[in-house]
């Protein structure tokens, strides 16, 4: 039963894909007779060619396995087309071979890169490249295969066919692809209902009247028809603008051949490049500009979303939360901000925090903040003081963090959270009042009372108040005159006088500051308040009290915000800053000397109330409703506008503004200020240009590049570093460097110190060209060459580095197999007599200097000669090989074997004395006298004689030490052969018998 469904099911998708192939195929026959034919003359190339790119669309949807049908439907279908258009049978077959070459090429292209499901929604890159397949380089390889058959079967020129047939079937992709890549149910829906489907038709009713009235006058209309099309673009969906866009393509078609029309009919026009690349240009540009504004309303939309979701979580946060700028001004405020302080939002925004601030904690809070915006800390957290607005204190946990810019790491503003915690530090203070309640009333309030005596002039001066001069009690007596001698010169004057009034009677108190000098010179600033305590009969004061208050921080205080407010003032100026108010009363503006400067007017005869005739038509209707905002009193945010100035200049104006209100919250004013910022306009797009050319150069070049910032973290890596280091784009950014960019010693796997880090210590460019490996993501070792330099600005500041990299692994593994051949000897892969003597001399500086004992080994083979000349030289290369084989085994891991030449070797034996080294020579020989070597059914056997030499304590020479061992072989050799002799400079020598 299971295999009757089966078949069924079988032959029901055979029956589905056969269907889906023949109506690919009348599709492909009737758009090649309909629109090929109507644009070709006869035996001519076509001038737009539709079929190749609705097959290719067909075949980007279907299952690969279905192309077994639909290839052949689709050859049948064009084959038909082109002999029904008077081609011969031939020509037909071979042409249409040429057309599926290219559609399954570019097909499979396109596939390989999205898949089957490619839509254009907003992917500006992904309409690009896809063009670039179906539109140029697909179309060249068929172009080229088509004009081949058609100049070898018909003649003709081969470079005028490939031209014509390239520009048609890239005119048909670049027609059809937008139109049927961005038709989905919902796209065509949404472009045929309501307000959309009215745009549409206007739009193709407007492009069909213009371009065919454009036709009337000249013969490429394409200027007027990109012009329809771009704004086109900006309004509707990249769906509706492909449907115009085609439309529009075609009216000029139907133009050119009703033949009423300054558009050359025939197909003389469709030959013509010009007429393609015009034609080209007027449908692509519109195509991206509609993703591209596809693409921006759609991160828009993002971004409200997110600033609605974080404005939520403000407003029902059961802690205060606000925004803070970098001034101190409150941005933004929840509702549990303004319980906690007791002020509304509108009243909040006309402070800073600093106005809320307990003077206790305001200069340790402005130090973190401080520290913040110099980079030093991201976040803080502090315990503080603020007054309500009834002018109650309240302790808050102050929790803040900074935002900085993305991309420039400039600092934003503040997110704080503001949590209520007097219950606790009443709490706290009751049990410190209960402790030293006395202590913190005298001292700890740091008032210094005094009291004199008028009748007597006894004077006391209390502890505290000798302190904040800075003396003892003991230091500074009490006499009357003699605080006079540390006032200020310039207040001594005020200071009699108001006191004299005082004690005229002329005021019930007095109050007064001036300076005072400290025991260490500096001035303080003192406030002074006292009162007379008792008169006589006569009205004579009799006793005189008061107290001193160091007020000198809130005197530093008060000259920051004069200097400050001087500093905003020239700012203002210099900055040709603007400002206005408006009167919502009455409707009045003021605007100052800026602010006509600002917008190009001249003050004596523009009236401010004028400045909508200023708007640029297309912002008016903003800014309408932001002047009725402002004039209502809601809240918004600053805004932009353009403006034409009486001149004809157009620029870009920033304005804010902030509500007055008074004391029951009635709005009685707005201010504000105006700049110009058509200057930063202008540069923000330049920039933006210019980083987007820098990205792709980047992400072009054939090497490897990684940028970083300042502190090490990856912000960019181009595609060659991804496949260098294993990481993607992605996983890369933000990470430090050396966490990607990991690099060993290539001979000890050691990991090396970073370039980058080396770069940013001598701001100077660091190079590596050899003995450096790139580790990868997954372990992989690579040979690399690298270079870093630092990034710097215009002042010459350090912003961060460029990391470029090479992979040398086929060039390291070649220099490698090069050093190996030059120090080894090609028969029997050890050591040659230059690699042995360079050895040597290491170990000869050694044994001098470390005192180190080495032993050298002098082989001479016995015996050989008649392998050679009885058996011949192949034979004598074989044994030679053994031979070296017997001595690597025979000897350790460290020691050097090599063959000086003929049937010579010589031995190396590092830390090893001479009668160690005879004993292994014994051994040695041994090996090779029992070694038996069959050669061609005979058999061989050698021997060896083994000179000895310990390299000399005073190290001597490679030659030296190699000759001494040479001697004693020839020592041994006529001793008999078969022996060992060991070299001493006092003879006679040893010797050592083998067996």
């Amino acid at each position: 039963m299971h295999d009757v469904v089966s078949d069924r099911q079988k032959a029901e998708g055979f029956f589905h894909k056969a269907a889906a192939a023949a109506f690919l195929a009348g599709a492909v026959y009737f758009a090649a007779v309909l629109v090929g034919s109507a644009t070709r003359l006869p035996g001519e190339v076509a001038g737009i060619w539709i079929a190749n790119a609705l097959a290719l669309t067909f075949l980007m949807r279907q299952e690969k396995a279905a192309w077994a049908l639909t290839a052949p439907a689709i050859f049948v279908a064009g084959f038909a087309a082109h002999f029904a258009s008077g081609a011969g049978g031939v020509t037909s077959a071979g042409l249409m071979a040429a057309n599926l070459l290219e559609v399954l090429l570019a097909a499979s292209i396109i596939r390989l890169w999205y898949g089957p499901d490619l839509r254009f929604r907003d992917d500006l890159s992904a309409y690009f490249r896809v063009q670039a397949v179906a539109a140029l380089l697909t179309p060249v390889i068929g172009a080229a295969a088509g004009a081949t058959i058609l100049v070898t079967i018909q003649g003709g020129t081969f470079a005028a066919i490939l031209a014509s047939w390239w520009s048609a079937s890239a005119m048909g992709a670049i027609v059809v692809l937008p139109l049927v890549l961005s038709a989905t149910p919902e796209t065509v829906r949404n472009a045929l209902t309501g307000r959309n489907a009215l745009e549409l038709a206007g739009f193709a009713l407007t492009t069909v009247f213009v371009v065919y009235g454009a036709a009337w006058f000249l013969a490429y209309p394409f200027v007027l028809l990109a012009l329809v099309l771009a704004a086109a673009a900006m309004r509707l969906s990249p769906f509706a603008t492909a449907v115009v866009s085609a439309l529009g393509l075609f009216v000029v078609l139907g133009a050119g051949f009703s033949g009423d029309t300054h558009v050359p009919s025939g197909g003389s026009i469709l030959d013509e490049n010009a007429f393609h690349v015009s034609a080209a240009l007027s449908i692509v540009l519109p195509f991206a500009i509609s993703l591209l504004v596809t693409q921006l309303r759609g991160d828009r939309a993002r971004i409200a979303e997110s600033e609605e979701r974080f404005r939520s979580a403000m407003e029902h946060s059961a802690i205060g939360m606000a925004l803070v700028g970098l001034d101190g001004s409150w941005l933004r405020i929840n509702p549990a901000t303004c319980d906690l302080l007791g002020y509304t939002w509108q009243e909040l925004r006309e402070k800073t925090f600093q106005d809320l601030t307990h003077p206790d904690d305001v200069d340790t809070d402005l130090d973190l903040v401080r520290r913040c915006i110099a980079g030093e800390i991201d976040s803080y957290r502090m315990e503080k003081r603020y007054f309500r607005k009834d002018g109650s204190i309240v302790w808050a946990l102050l929790v803040v963090a900074i935002m900085r810019d993305q991309e420039t790491q400039a600092p934003l503003y503040f997110i704080s959270q503001i949590e209520d915690i007097t219950a606790r530090k009443e709490a706290e203070a009751q049990l410190a009042a209960s402790e030293s309640r006395w202590n913190f009333a005298l001292e700890g309030a740091r008032q210094g009372v005094w009291d004199v005596n008028l009748t007597t002039m006894e004077t006391y001066l209390s502890p505290v108040w000798k302190a904040l001069i800075g003396y003892t009690d003991e230091e500074f007596g009490n006499d009357p005159e003699l605080w006079l001698e540390h006032l200020h010169p310039d207040d001594v004057e005020q200071v009699i006088r108001k006191d004299e009034g005082h004690r005229a009677g002329l005021v019930d108190s007095f109050e007064n500051e001036f300076r005072m000098r400290h025991k260490d010179g500096h001035w303080v600033w003192i406030l002074d308040r006292g009162k007379v305590m008792g008169r006589d009969a006569e009205g004579k004061p009799l006793r005189l009290i008061g107290t001193h208050t160091d007020i000198s921080g809130q005197k530093e205080g008060e000259e920051k915000i004069r200097i400050l407010s001087e500093r905003m003032s020239r700012a203002t100026r210099a900055g040709k800053v603007g400002l206005w108010e408006l009167d919502p009363a009455t409707g009045d503006v003021w605007w100052d000397e800026g602010n006509h400067l600002v917008h190009g007017t001249d003050a004596k005869t523009f009236q401010p109330q004028n400045l909508r005739y200023l708007i640029h038509p297309d912002d008016r209707d903003a800014f309408d409703t932001y002047l009725t905002t402002v004039m209502a009193g809601k809240p918004d945010d600053s805004r932009g506008y353009r403006i034409v100035t009486p001149e004809g200049e157009l620029r870009h104006i920033r304005s804010t503004r902030e509500f007055v209100r008074d004391a029951r919250g009635a709005l009685t004013g707005v201010v504000g200020a105006n700049w110009d910022i058509t200057q930063e306009m202008a540069l923000t797009e330049a920039y933006a240009e210019e980083k987007e050319r820098l990205r792709v150069t980047l992400e072009s070049i054939g090497d490897a590049v990684i940028c970083t910032d300042r502190a090490q973290i990856v912000t960019f890596m181009n595609p060659i570093a991804a496949r260098l280091t294993g990481w993607r784009p992605a996983e890369a950014i933000g990470r430090p460097v050396g966490d990607i960019f990991r690099i060993v010693d290539e001979h000890s796997g050691e990991r090396l110190g970073g370039p980058v880090s080396e770069c940013l210590a001598t701001l100077a460019p660091v190079s590596a060209t050899e003995g450096v490996q790139l580790v990868s993501k997954d372990g992989k070792r690579i040979d690399i060459r690298d270079t870093v330099a630092p990034v710097k600005t215009a002042d010459d500041r350090v912003i961060g580095t460029v990391l470029v990299f090479q992979d040398t692994t086929r060039e390291r593994k070649l220099q490698r197999q090069i050093a190996h051949s030059a120090a080894h000897d090609d028969l029997t892969k050890l050591r040659n007599r230059v690699s042995f003597e360079r050895e040597l001399e290491i170990a000869c500086r050694e044994s001098a200097r470390q005192g180190r004992i080495h032993s050298v080994c002098f082989i001479d083979l016995d015996r050989f000669k008649p392998v050679n000349d009885e058996a011949g030289h192949a034979a004598g290369d074989a044994l030679l090989q053994e031979i070296g084989a017997i001595l690597k085994a025979c000897v350790r891991g460290h020691d050097l074997t090599a063959r000086l030449g003929g049937d010579e070797f010589g031995l190396l034996l590092l830390d090893c004395p001479a009668k160690q080294a005879a004993a292994i020579s014994e051994k040695l020989i041994q090996s090779i006298v029992s070694a038996r070597f069959d050669w061609e059914g005979r058999t061989f056997s050698v021997g060896a004689s083994i000179g000895v030499r310990q390299i000399p304590d005073t190290g001597g020479t490679p030659s030296s030490v190699l000759k001494d061992a040479d001697m004693a072989c020839y020592e041994a050799k006529a001793r008999g052969r078969g022996r060992v002799e060991v070299f001493d400079d006092d003879p006679p020598p040893v010797v050592a018998k083998a067996g």
